[in-house]
């Protein structure tokens, strides 16, 4: 449980475009080209912690989401055992043939909720879909009637979704003061968000050239190709290597070391709300030849007719962020990446 604040916990000021974090931010981009660092926070900074750690996990958070848009954070308090059930269960039902699986596909919710197979979706770069399947779960859905071993998987799962929304609502309050608005900005326009099981199949040559997934053609597809999160903020589970963050025009390898770490990034919906001051960064995942990967985002969305457009800046590139609501921008994005 968060603390109450002491009389003297001293709020950052910074919206990105006058005041000394901005400027301190900038220069640790400009010292960090040649190296991509991607700090590690610790939660029990911001949940247990004093007025100094507090904000000492605010600068942090302010100093990542303005670079390359990524950090890992420890210590986020997901119950670890419950994720390793949810995951048995998810590949408990891959174990279902194809055809059983295909009852839960629903096109008709534009693939919000149940089963994605391979060769569906596709990053907003490419022309040919990812060699992937997933599950998603989103509580705002109802969930047609289930068979009884796949509604104990969706059970499961949604205890997991709840386990990593309580999360990424707290991170959601932090980044609120960041960016000078109140610490309960964001409290009631969080829905619409998506918990998403991945599978990977084991290739023996998996691709890893953006540019021919981009022309097409008859090729190979990627696990998943160069794309960027359409939500808010990604809190990700991913114990395999393969993620990879691209900056400055190159591509780094981004690996958990260690357990219990998850690996959190800004989306395009926070880019536009922030108008650029945060920064969704370009990934993808490049398999490792002959392994099976699996891997479990969470992102974390705004409801539908919450309004992205930024708050408090008067001036901004309308060409470049040009969407007044989530549902808008949602709406535009899962069209784009084939499942609208």
């Amino acid at each position: 449980m968060v603390k109450v604040y002491p009389p003297d916990f001293q709020m950052p000021t910074h919206h990105g475009l006058d005041l000394s974090l901005s400027s301190c931010i900038l220069k640790k981009n400009i010292k960090n080209m040649k190296q991509l660092n991607i700090a590690t926070l610790d939660f029990h900074h911001w949940t247990q912690g004093g007025v100094e750690q507090k904000n000492f996990f605010l600068s942090e958070i302010g100093t990542a989401l303005s670079g390359h848009g990524f950090f890992f954070l420890k210590n986020s308090g997901l119950d670890l055992k419950l994720l390793e059930e949810g995951t048995k269960a998810w590949k408990k039902f891959l174990t279902l043939p194809e055809e059983e699986r295909m009852n839960y596909v629903f096109n008709e919710l534009k693939n919000q909720v149940g089963y994605t197979p391979h060769g569906v979706e596709k990053g907003e770069f490419a022309a040919i879909a990812d060699t992937k399947c997933f599950w998603q779960t989103n509580p705002d859905y109802e969930m047609p009637k289930m068979s009884k071993g796949v509604e104990e998987f969706s059970k499961i799962d949604l205890k997991v979704f709840y386990e990593f929304e309580r999360v990424g609502r707290e991170l959601l309050r932090a980044i609120a003061i960041t960016i000078d608005l109140p610490i309960d900005f964001f409290d009631k326009k969080i829905g619409n968000s998506v918990l998403r099981n991945i599978f990977y199949p084991a290739n023996a040559n998996p691709m890893s050239d953006d540019t021919a997934v981009a022309r097409g053609g008859n090729i190979i597809a990627m696990c998943a190709s160069r794309h960027t999160d359409i939500n808010f903020i990604t809190l990700l589970e991913a114990l395999e290597k393969g993620l990879q963050l691209r900056h400055g025009g190159k591509w780094y390898e981004i690996t958990i070391t260690e357990p219990g770490l998850i690996i959190v990034n800004c989306g395009d919906m926070l880019e536009h709300f922030t108008a650029g001051l945060y920064k969704s960064g370009e990934h993808r995942v490049v398999c490792e030849p002959n392994k099976e990967r699996f891997s479990r985002p969470f992102f974390l969305h705004v409801k539908r007719d919450v309004i992205i457009i930024p708050p408090e800046i008067k001036s901004f590139d309308r060409e470049k962020y040009p969407f007044t609501t989530a549902g808008e921008y949602l709406d535009f994005r899962l069209d784009q990446i084939g499942l609208g």
